[in-house]
Parts: structure tokens; sequence; C-alpha cells
């Protein structure tokens, strides 16, 4: 792992994702960016934070976060989506069947079981880990869609979000009772 300074829970998530195939890892990476972009990674561990009531104290963490579009996430899932439906397709021996994005994104039990580890970490232990992944973003075309969004790369947009986490901790620090899902 990149990170060093995270939780156990974390590095046992990293180490069964290690374990899977290319396409379990594309469906957990979709999953985890479109979460992002859509706000569900926040400080209640809320599916639709949006839809709270305006005085409820929640921080959510998504790309707006670093002052990036909001879809960035939902942008790279798109192209790992594309990725992912290549490489049922080379499965298939280049036979294209007519598949639908269900057919596609059908988990296997080794991706639902890390989804649903990562649905169980805290906010910040969310965090680390679209970081870790940020920063394993290897892929030319990844790459090149991060310069697109002002970034140069993986590493710049991973130092951002470390930064905003140590921000959120500087903040919350002894100001308010975190909630039981922050930490």
């Amino acid at each position: 792992m990149f990170i060093e300074k995270t939780t156990d829970k974390v590095k046992s998530l990293f180490e069964k994702y290690e374990e899977l195939e290319l396409k379990d890892k594309l469906q957990i990476l979709i999953t985890i960016l479109e979460e992002w972009s859509d706000n569900q990674i926040n400080s209640l561990n809320e599916v639709n934070p949006n839809m709270l009531e305006d005085d409820v104290n929640i921080e959510i963490f998504n790309p707006q976060s670093l002052g990036l579009q909001n879809d960035v996430g939902v942008v790279i899932a798109q192209y790992l989506f594309i990725i992912l439906e290549k490489e049922n397709i080379d499965k298939m021996n280049g036979i294209v069947i007519d598949k639908t994005l269900s057919d596609l994104l059908k988990y296997t039990n080794g991706s639902k079981k890390i989804i649903s580890m990562f649905e169980k970490l805290s906010f910040m232990e969310k965090i680390d880990v679209v970081t870790e992944f940020v920063i394993r973003f290897s892929d030319a075309e990844v790459l090149k869609l991060l310069e697109q969004i002002d970034f140069d790369d993986n590493y710049s947009i991973a130092s951002s979000i470390l930064s905003y986490k140590k921000s959120l901790e500087e903040n919350w620090r002894g100001q308010i009772k975190l909630p039981s899902s922050f930490v």
C-alpha cells in the first residue's frame, strides 16, 4: 500500500482486493468512484445526504471538496466501464453479445465482499480508500483524463485528498463530538 497511516480495516480491504480478477477490481473501482461523485462518502454514512434537513451537520467528501467538478468520479468510472466491457468481449473471443449494464456489473462474491467492507468503513477510512485508489491509477488514459481536469497526475490528486483529510482532522478536533462513522 502507498498510504502508510491508515487502519487495519483499510489494509485488509486492499489485501482482499489484490486477490481479485481484473473484472472484479474494475467493478469495485466503478462503484466507489460513483459513490464519491454522488456525495455518498460522508460523515454520517448517509446514502442520500442531499435529502437531509438543512440544519444537519454533515461533512461530504466528493470531487468538489478538492475544487474539481463533481462528475470527475463518474467520468473516470465511465472510462473504467469501457475497459470492463472490453475485458468481457476479450473473454468471449471477440464475439459481441448484447449485454446490458446490469449484466456487466453482476458482482461476484469477492467484489460484493470488498464493497460491503467499504460501506462499513468510517468516513476517514473511506477517504483513505479513495486516496489509495487514486494513487494506484496507472492507466495512461486515466492519467490523460486527470490532466484534463488540471491535475498533473494521480499523485497530485492524492496529495490534495490528504490535505483535505488533514484539514478535517484539525477542524473537527475538539470542536464537536465526532459522529461514530467519522472516526
